[in-house]
């Protein structure tokens, strides 16, 4: 590979964890430099640029630096909504009869912007116990509920609320413009559990992977260790692939939203892929270990997913 020099441009704290941490260790191991910034003042030059801004919206002030550069990944990604791609948004409280789930318009149930925004201490506790009380059950009274639910900004991605009909949605959902009601429609296997999949991309390299749980969402804090167990093993399966075997209308949401590099989740329900989230910071695949045979494997396969990187000409 040529020495070339890569910059991955984030916001504070937003690349610890992700993917891309582990990709950058092999970019170097491979000869690339490689330099993670998040003040926007610091003069740098590089070759690449990657735009890994944890946050729906990525501010102007990020889009703008990232001008300067030859070449951007994630150039063209701006907003991550799931106004802008979502199949199964409810618009009112009726025409409906099947299960509804309750989610943030923005990413991640919105915590991102929370930790990561512009956003004082006193005002993240606020949220949270807007949030809190909206939640309880303990709060009987349907005017009150109403109130708190009109004025929710965060929820948990972990357990978005379900419920049976739109009818059983507080009211004060219907009045948030910062909340969406989708269908709820997943997969689930022949045992019971529900079904996630994961396709992650990035230039001409993709990979699938899966989650299932008897979680109705499949997220991987909410498996428990026999699930955890069985997602781990699954590594000794995964192939890095030009086109991996994913439906056109979810490979129609990455080309919507411009995405070079990051992770759709979807679902198969009767037949028809339903898209529920697209990630361009993604996470979840675990920290950088060599200790046993599968970490090995699962270095080897995240190092070849990095080599995406010469998709990119300079």
């Amino acid at each position: 590979m040529p020495n070339k020099r890569i910059v991955i441009i984030t916001n504070a704290g937003s690349f610890k964890g992700s993917l891309i941490e582990w990709m950058a260790g092999c970019w170097t191991d491979a000869g690339y430099s490689v330099e993670f910034i998040s003040n926007l003042k610091t003069k740098v030059e590089a070759d690449i640029a990657f735009l890994h801004v944890d946050l729906t919206q990525v501010p102007l002030t990020y889009l703008d630096f990232s001008k300067r550069f030859p070449v951007v990944i994630n150039r063209n990604t701006d907003s991550i909504s799931k106004e802008l791609f979502s199949n199964q948004i409810v618009e009112q409280p009726f025409g409906y009869d099947g299960k509804v789930i309750v989610k943030t318009k923005e990413n991640f149930g919105g915590l991102s912007e929370l930790y990561r925004g512009d956003c004082s201490i006193i005002r993240r506790k606020a949220m949270v116990i807007i949030r809190d009380i909206a939640l309880s059950k303990s709060l009987n009274s349907r005017f009150l509920k109403s109130f708190f639910w009109k004025n929710v900004r965060i929820l948990d991605p972990n357990n978005y609320p379900i419920f049976d009909s739109i009818k059983d949605v507080p009211p004060g959902v219907w009045k948030n413009p910062r909340l969406i009601v989708e269908k709820f429609l997943p997969e689930q296997d022949a045992d019971g559990r529900y079904v996630l999949r994961h396709w992650y991309f990035f230039g001409d390299k993709e990979f699938n992977r899966t989650l299932s749980s008897f979680n109705p969402i499949p997220k991987w804090s909410n498996l428990n260790e026999e699930e955890k167990k069985r997602s781990r093993e699954e590594w000794w399966n995964i192939e890095i692939v030009s086109n991996a075997n994913v439906p056109q209308e979810v490979r129609a949401v990455r080309e919507k939203l411009g995405m070079d590099f990051g992770r759709i989740d979807w679902a198969l329900n009767d037949g028809k892929p339903i898209v529920f989230d697209a990630n361009k910071t993604p996470g979840g695949i675990g920290v950088r270990s060599f200790d046993s045979d599968l970490d090995r494997k699962r270095h080897s396969l995240i190092c070849e997913f990095s080599e995406g990187v010469e998709y990119f000409k300079v």
